[in-house]
């Protein structure tokens, strides 16, 4: 399981879904429909640092081109096994192509200025060239908070940060070099108490804070007793503004000085997508991998479809009564029908 183009917040706000019932099986579809997307657009839009093995045959190697079989953000090593196992380098020996467009590239082409070509297998064409480098047709970032807290050991499976509004269930990080993904959230304590009592009512919405030296950020989810609730904006170091009630949680009465919880802790699958595990310091940037939005907004569609159809029992409404919709899909397929256009790798022999 791992690298989802949506992710499980995300649908829940689209969706308008509340509480924990349904996250397995948000899960689930947005695993099946990122590696639909995969499949459609033949690439993947998440890098996997992988070696990959072609053969010496006329479908990947023409007049000094070496085709390869999927899109390669970025080159590590590149070798041909003719009578021994040679490296070829890239800039030296050979160029990425396209060079003006790339990445990806879908080509690695022997420089004219060079006598050599590439060479097959000495006793079979079979691996004749080994790839080693980042496989996807995107490789986009962006800040997604700090560590809070090192991680230790190559094996630990939770990490803590100090802005979880940030990162979700679904998100694949970026540590260094080393790729985790997100399975699970969870809280920790804020570490200060809050100051003055909330009534159950959703419109007292004003929470403060004992020390100005905790920061919450907007868009964290805190739990003060049974009651979840969503920071909205920071007013100052001491108090912020919430929505009360969140995620289906019950609107209640909260005397003054009570404990404060922050979903800011995450469990993980640490070496993902062939990195290798490392430890990280303290206040380690955390990066998470974005992918094209127009494939984000198709992942989210097509789960709700989903959604949608296994309530409805895959039949062609949802609903009851008055509220019953028709689902014709007719925008769906447009959705789907553009950005799979717009994104789906050509076969090698159209390059």
């Amino acid at each position: 399981m791992g690298n989802w183009y949506a992710s499980r917040e995300q649908i829940k706000r689209a969706a308008v879904i509340e509480g924990t019932e349904h996250h397995v099986t948000i899960d689930r579809l947005i695993e099946a429909v990122s590696r639909d997307l995969d499949g459609s657009c033949r690439t993947r839009f998440i890098p996997t640092l992988d070696t990959r093995y072609l053969p010496y045959t006329s479908k990947y190697v023409r007049g000094g081109r070496l085709y390869f079989d999927a899109d390669l953000w970025s080159l590590t090593t590149l070798k041909d096994q003719g009578t021994t196992l040679r490296a070829l380098t890239s800039g030296t020996h050979f160029i990425l192509q396209p060079e003006n467009d790339g990445p990806p590239y879908h080509w690695a082409e022997i420089l004219t200025s060079q006598s050599l070509n590439f060479e097959s297998g000495a006793t079979t064409p079979q691996r004749s060239f080994e790839i080693v480098g980042m496989w996807s047709r995107h490789s986009a970032t962006q800040t997604a908070s700090q560590l809070d807290g090192a991680i230790t050991t190559t094996t630990a499976t939770t990490l803590s940060v100090d802005n979880g509004s940030l990162i979700d269930v679904g998100n694949t990080l970026l540590i260094g070099t080393e790729a985790l993904f997100v399975t699970e959230r969870d809280e920790t304590d804020l570490g200060v108490n809050s100051t003055v009592a909330l009534a159950a009512d959703d419109t007292v919405q004003t929470l403060t804070l004992a020390d100005p030296a905790i920061d919450l950020s907007a868009g964290e989810i805190i739990r003060i007793g049974v009651e979840r609730m969503r920071v909205t904006a920071v007013s100052s170091a001491t108090s912020v503004t919430v929505e009360r009630a969140w995620d289906g949680t019950t609107l209640a009465t909260h005397a003054t000085d009570q404990d404060i919880h922050v979903f800011r802790r995450f469990t993980v699958e640490r070496a993902a997508n062939g990195t290798t595990a490392t430890t990280h310091l303290d206040n380690a940037a955390v990066s998470k991998y974005v992918v094209p939005k127009n494939i984000e907004e198709l992942c989210i569609a097509e789960v709700i479809a989903a959604l949608q159809q296994e309530r409805a029992g895959w039949g062609r409404a949802v609903g009851t009564g008055e509220r019953q919709v028709e689902l014709s899909g007719r925008a769906l397929s447009d959705l789907r029908k553009r950005t799979i256009g717009q994104y789906r790798r050509n076969l090698m022999g159209s390059f």
